[in-house]
């Protein structure tokens, strides 16, 4: 059964910002090889990123026609934004253009392509703070599914439960960043508040789930903020993915992939999760198209590259067995 009410428009709300990705570990290799006489040149790449942009994103991949709330800035950066998300096949009309320019996020690769995140807010820059008036009030009872995630502000938690007390499904990614964004009392409160609302409640790993419950079990972590109303998903990285749905636990192993860049990948996951699970695919399988999207993302360099449905859906039908 299809999980989005009649009509159901698919709306994702959030962060949308540059990403200018630095390949140091890939450098630091070949300025190694040098010796060997083998020279490549290694430079930094601008790339359509912002956890919820790449989601949705690889909904508009898969055909899904997802809508974007967010804001980007007025420059060369916020027309690069809005045009890939249109060539993704997404709704930007909900799209609002702040008067500032775009701040960066830096995204520094290892060698294994893990990556570490800066945010750069340069002259003249920020990022850009959705407003109740950037809301789209006006579509909220034709809404079947919200999705946003740990960057969220009040504003956008506030609209999470309008769209709830309407009947639409919410999902919630942590995507906490502590490293970069920190964890204050009042940002927990609203995420706890987030999480409260949530039909489908998603994170990765214990750097996640561990500093808003204190266990420190990914497992446990994970099981404590299920209910019998929300579905709760685990990422822990190339191992299998923690499943907690309807009073049931599951562990679906990753697809092997060669991975050469790591940005991005868990919110491609999301992507692949939100697609089959709203059109009424069991949890377990949704994770199966989950993991597919996310494999596809940090096998290539090329931003949102996920293959059309069909043939995730025949990637899908050949899974490992469980």
């Amino acid at each position: 059964m299809n999980r989005l009410k009649k009509e159901g428009l698919l709306v994702c709300v959030g962060d949308i910002t540059p990403d200018i990705v630095i390949p140091y570990g890939e450098t630091l290799g070949a300025l190694s090889n040098l010796c060997d006489g083998k020279v490549k040149i290694c430079t930094p790449v601008l790339r359509p990123g912002g956890a919820v942009a790449n989601t949705v994103a690889t909904l508009g991949r898969l055909g899904m026609r997802p809508y974007m709330v967010s804001g980007v800035g007025n420059d060369e950066y916020g027309d690069f934004l809005v045009d890939h998300l249109k060539a993704c096949g997404v709704h930007t009309e909900y799209i609002f253009r702040q008067k500032e320019r775009m701040s960066l996020i830096l995204a520094v690769l290892d060698s294994a392509g893990e990556r570490v995140l800066y945010l750069y807010n340069g002259p003249g820059a920020k990022l850009p703070e959705l407003e109740e008036r950037h809301m789209p009030s006006d579509i909220v009872p034709r809404i079947g599914w919200v999705h946003a995630n740990g960057f969220a502000n009040d504003v956008i938690v506030d609209f999470m439960e309008q769209c709830a007390n309407a009947g639409a499904v919410i999902s919630f990614d942590l995507n906490l960043r502590c490293e970069t964004f920190g964890l204050d009392a009042r940002r927990k409160s609203r995420i706890r508040r987030a999480i409260k609302t949530s039909t489908v409640l998603i994170g990765s790993g214990t750097e996640e789930f561990t500093p808003l419950t204190g266990i420190t079990d990914l497992c446990g972590a994970a099981r404590s903020l299920e209910s019998p109303e929300r579905v709760v998903v685990a990422r822990d990285g190339p191992n299998p993915v923690h499943l907690f749905a309807k009073g049931e636990y599951t562990r679906i192993p990753v697809l092997p992939t060669r991975v050469v860049n790591k940005v991005g990948g868990g919110d491609a996951f999301n992507g692949g999760f939100i697609a089959a699970y709203s059109m009424g695919l069991s949890a377990c399988e949704a994770v199966k198209w989950g993991n597919c999207c996310a494999a596809f993302a940090i096998g290539s360099h090329e931003p949102h590259c996920v293959p059309p449905r069909e043939v995730i859906a025949e990637i899908v039908r050949n899974y490992p067995v469980t």
